[in-house]
């Protein structure tokens, strides 16, 4: 098995660049306002959150939702925490083809 640690901490859609993980946290942390504050503006649809976690923004999504106590708190957001956790598989699991193919 070549690799080890090294080549998975390397795979761009598992761990990608400070910055979209950044601006991930951030567009949590505005939506969180947006919807707080009732602020007559578009919120952030869940599919841009679906599709940044798929290409790796998954740690700054999981963090900014912790911190910022968004969709993590009714039971009803159990459908987007689950859309999350199988964005984030199916991305370990393409780059896991990947890197065996």
């Amino acid at each position: 098995m070549a690799g080890g640690l090294g080549t998975i901490l390397s795979i761009p859609l598992l761990f990608p660049s400070f910055k979209i993980q950044f601006l991930s946290f951030l567009l949590i942390a505005f939506d969180k306002i947006i919807a707080t504050f009732h602020i007559p503006c578009s919120r952030v649809p869940e599919d841009i959150y679906v599709t940044l976690a798929f290409l790796g923004a998954w740690p700054g999504l999981v963090i900014g939702c912790i911190i910022c106590n968004h969709k993590t708190s009714r039971r009803t957001k159990r459908n987007f925490q689950n859309r999350i956790f199988l964005s984030i598989l199916g991305a370990a699991m393409l780059k896991g083809y990947l890197l065996l193919h």
